[in-house]
């Protein structure tokens, strides 16, 4: 099972706060990061060519070429979900209410 946490604190050290305008936009590229990298990671324990990756994912072979290519603009949180549920990997998101004291901190 994959969980992935939608808590800033559990990734406040992101480069994505860095990078992203809000918080809400850096929350979502490190979630779809998240995703990513367990894919890429997955395709590499499993040993998978990128023909091999397309074939038991359903896809393209230019597909998983984007995907371990770190092309993370062409991938939705989606999209890298049902690849996921595809290699038989389980996805749970954990999504709780920010702290004040944090979402000031931030702000700021």
């Amino acid at each position: 099972m994959l969980e992935i946490s939608t808590d800033p604190a559990d990734y406040v050290n992101s480069v994505w706060f860095d990078i992203e305008p809000t918080m809400a936009d850096a929350m979502a590229m490190n979630v779809r990061s998240y995703l990513m990298m367990h894919l890429q990671k997955l395709l590499r324990d499993r040993g998978w060519t990128q023909r091999g990756a397309a074939d038991e994912l359903g896809v393209s072979q230019p597909r998983i070429c984007q995907l371990v290519g770190d092309r993370i603009d062409r991938f939705s949180t989606d999209s890298l979900i049902v690849l996921l549920a595809r290699a038989g990997v389980d996805v749970q998101i954990r999504a709780k209410p920010r702290h004040a004291a944090r979402a000031a901190k931030r702000a700021s």
